[in-house]
């Protein structure tokens, strides 16, 4: 986990044209599609993203058609609003692939995992049948944003952030709206480019995860590494005096 290079790991983005950061919101109990929102960008020969288009739907549940409590007061979701605005998934599905156009060279980007689980949950319940090219190309195809970045930033308790958290930890901005799919694309989105731009952060935050997670790791090597994270540049003799100290 720890042997790879931040560039090496941005470089798998560079074969991609297009990037389509997406989000989705789900009933709490069958866990089906109830809203998507997504923002597409261009990848331009410097690495800088345009974003071309944005979409968003609302989507009719099959299995549990009457919202909980919870669901409504978490995404403001109500029935009534499913009523008037949602459409059936498969043609929700059909104008997303439409507006993503050229598949084989998108990458898909969600943050976590629950969001292909909603779209497979959803592809059951109407029993859709989908071809290699669907699994390939876009199941097969989405990028959980949120392991990718654990591996360079996390909490003090080595474990994840959430989405307005990383944004916040990276010096970003997050737009205010959460549990709005198109809301938290953008966020995502934001989040991306702030990997993609804030390298000297990101390389300290390594190093403090590296620390975070070494548990064997001799407390002056963890010394020697939290100085180099918080910005200060300890030479060999400060590691050889961390090492003294422990002899």
């Amino acid at each position: 986990m720890y042997n790879q290079p931040i560039k090496n790991s941005t470089d798998i983005f560079s074969k991609y044209k297009y990037i389509v950061f997406f989000d989705c919101e789900a009933t709490q109990f069958s866990q089906e599609l109830i809203r998507i929102g997504a923002v597409k960008c261009v990848v331009k020969d410097n690495g800088i993203l345009e974003t071309t288009e944005e979409f968003q739907s609302f989507v009719q549940p099959i299995k549990e058609t009457s919202l909980s409590k919870f669901i409504i007061s978490y995404t403001g979701i109500t029935d009534a609003k499913l009523k008037q605005l949602a459409i059936p998934f498969e043609d929700c599905l059909e104008l997303f692939f439409d507006f993503v156009g050229d598949m084989k060279n998108t990458l898909f980007v969600a943050y976590g995992n629950f969001d292909k689980q909603i779209l497979l949950n959803s592809i059951d319940l109407v029993e859709l049948e989908t071809d290699k090219l669907f699994q390939r190309y876009f199941l097969d195809n989405i990028l959980d944003f949120s392991m990718f970045l654990y591996k360079y930033v996390r909490t003090p308790q080595n474990n994840s952030l959430s989405l307005v958290n990383a944004v916040k930890e990276l010096g970003g901005l997050p737009l205010a709206g959460s549990h709005n799919p198109l809301i938290d694309a953008k966020n995502l989105q934001l989040l991306f480019i702030l990997f993609l731009n804030k390298k000297e952060l990101i390389s300290k935050r390594w190093l403090q995860a590296i620390v975070c997670v070494s548990k064997d790791m001799p407390e002056c090597l963890k010394l020697f590494l939290n100085e180099l994270a918080d910005g200060e540049m300890p030479d060999m003799n400060s590691l050889i005096e961390h090492i003294s100290l422990e002899i």
